[in-house]
This record gives C-alpha cells, sequence and structure tokens, in this order.
C-alpha cells in the first residue's frame, strides 16, 4: 500500500490537532495549575506521536514521544510547572509545525534532536531515579502463581534457542497515583526488549485497580539485565525493581508441541513447512497485535508492522 494516499489526511488532523496545542498551551499560561489543559496537550502528543510514526516521519515521531514522557511526569506531579517548562512546549510546538509544513512540501525538516534532549533531561532532572525510602529486596522472585504449562513451554522453547527468561519484581514510590497507567508504561519500554508472558497482578485485575505498590512480570528477551532494569527505571514512580532468571526445566515433554498447534491453529500444509524449518534449526512464532483503541490507518499500521519483520 502506498502511504502517501493517507498524506493528506495525515496533514489535516495534524494541523487540527496543533492548533489544539497551540490553544492548550495559551492557557496554561494563563491557569498553569489548571489540570486539563496538560491533559488536552498529553493527549495531542500522543495522537501525533502514532499518527507520525505510522507515516514515517521519524522527527516528530520522536519529539511528541519525549513529550508525552514529561506531560505525563507533570500531569501526576503536585509541585506545579518546573520553570522553563512552558517555553520549552512552545518551542515544540514550533518545531513540530515546521515538522508538519516541510511533510506537506516534501523538503528536509529540521533537526529537532537538540529539543528532543532537552526534554529528556527536563524529564530526568525531575524524577528521581529512585526512592531511598524503599529497600528493594535482592532475590525477590515470583512464587505467588506456579507458570502452567504452555507457559513453562514456552520459557524452554526460549532457553534452547539462546533466550533468557526473566522474572521483574517492580516496586512503585509511596503514594503513587494512576498505577496500572505505570504498568502500561513499563509495558511499553520493554516491548522492543522481548515478549512479557505473564503479569502479577493480571491485566484485568490491573485495570480494576487491584494491585499494592508492587507488580511482576516475566519477559523472553536476549538483553541482559542491565539493559531490562535500565527500560524500567526509565518510567517515573518506579522505586526499583530486581530481576531474576528463569532456569530452563519443567515443562511436559509433549507441552512444546501442543502450545504450537492451540496458537497457531496451522492446517496440514503449514504443519509441513514449520516441521521442516524445524530440521533446519528454525524456529515458528505466533504474533499477536493488538491495535489502541480509536487507532487511525489500521491496515497502513498492518503493512508497516509486516514490513518491519
Amino acid at each position: 500500500m502506498d502511504l502517501s494516499a493517507y498524506l493528506a489526511i495525515f496533514l489535516d488532523e495534524s494541523r487540527e490537532n496543533l492548533q489544539t496545542l497551540n490553544q492548550h498551551l495559551l492557557a496554561l499560561e494563563d491557569h498553569p495549575a489548571e489540570r486539563t489543559h496538560l491533559d488536552a496537550i498529553f493527549r495531542v502528543a500522543h495522537t501525533l506521536k502514532g499518527m507520525s510514526a505510522t507515516m514515517g516521519f521519524q522527527g516528530i515521531a520522536d519529539l511528541t514521544h519525549r513529550m508525552e514522557e514529561l506531560l505525563d511526569h507533570l500531569r501526576n506531579e503536585a509541585a506545579g510547572m518546573p520553570q522553563g517548562v512552558l517555553d520549552m512546549l512552545f518551542a515544540c510546538l514550533d518545531a513540530l509545525e515546521a515538522q508538519v509544513d516541510c511533510a506537506a512540501n516534501g523538503t528536509e525538516p529540521p533537526d529537532v534532536s537538540e529539543l528532543v534532549v532537552k526534554l529528556k533531561d527536563t524529564l530526568s532532572s525531575n524524577v528521581p531515579p529512585t526512592s531511598p525510602g524503599i529497600a528493594v529486596q535482592p532475590g525477590a522472585t515470583i512464587a505467588d502463581r506456579p507458570y502452567s504449562d504452555g507457559e513453562l513451554a514456552m520459557i524452554n522453547e526460549a532457553g534452547s534457542t539462546g533466550y533468557t527468561t526473566f522474572e521483574l519484581l517492580v516496586f512503585l514510590m509511596p503514594g503513587c497515583l494512576m498505577k496500572s497507567l505505570r504498568v502500561t508504561l513499563v509495558m511499553r519500554q520493554l516491548e522492543p526488549l522481548g515478549t512479557v508472558i505473564r503479569t502479577v497482578p493480571s491485566v484485568p485485575e490491573m485495570e480494576a485497580d487491584a494491585m499494592g505498590d508492587t507488580f511482576r512480570l516475566t519477559i523472553i528477551s536476549l538483553e541482559d539485565e542491565s539493559g531490562l532494569r535500565h527500560a524500567v527505571m526509565g518510567v517515573a514512580e518506579i522505586a526499583g525493581v530486581t530481576i531474576e532468571p528463569v532456569p530452563i526445566g519443567g515443562a511436559p515433554a509433549e507441552a512444546g508441541p501442543r502450545l504450537l498447534a492451540e496458537i497457531l491453529q496451522v492446517n496440514d500444509g503449514e504443519k509441513r513447512i514449520i516441521a521442516e524449518a524445524a530440521k533446519q534449526g528454525l524456529t515458528a512464532h505466533a504474533i499477536e497485535v493488538a491495535l489502541q483503541p480509536g487507532t487511525m490507518l489500521k491496515s497502513a499500521r498492518a503493512i508497516i508492522v509486516v514490513r518491519q519483520l
């Protein structure tokens, strides 16, 4: 599919969102304590990030991603707007308008890397990486709920192909608001690093706010512990994390093939292809992609995912 067919839609919606951004920035300048304006600006940044990433405008995507991170922190920060942040957000608006104009004209967009770094540094200077009030005990493991046969099969298969499975116990800061959102942000940080096969509490339990000041997850990854820790600690209001590797072993011998058939729902021809691939040391993977509610350009996103693979 030619994504240029969607360019006019992208430009119209981007300009409309930038008008909204300008209106709420001006309102925020007059009423800096008004939470609704921050919420609206956050939604604009989130929308622009998704649309621009789909269309391949990386400069817009990078800038709005950092805006979204900073705005998410500000929405949950009782101390008010740090000095200089509003001017920085106006600078972001100017940069985004220039980027959209270049997308419309087909010209080279201006470099936004310096502004991206400023946003990142501002967030880092306003969010402590750890909380000294919490003692994170080394060696904490996930033992509340045993792994299912299917999960054990995935862990064993991953180990046999060079991947490592890790159990993460994540500590939220005391008094953390919107806990389920923190979990979502952690999961988003970990997405490029591996596959999360389960969480404790479960996603429905988290959505019902049935969780305390910790949550646990299991991820299959090629990343090392340091990389995983860095990703988790990049989220605001995370106090600490313990990480333990999951040993291989314990899965029923027949669990792997049964799991593959259940997930893929393959026909006989596909089974033969998978079997032949296995003889050559290759592995078949089932990938289910969930789009965010209200996603636009769904078919374009699906094509981009396939191209990435």
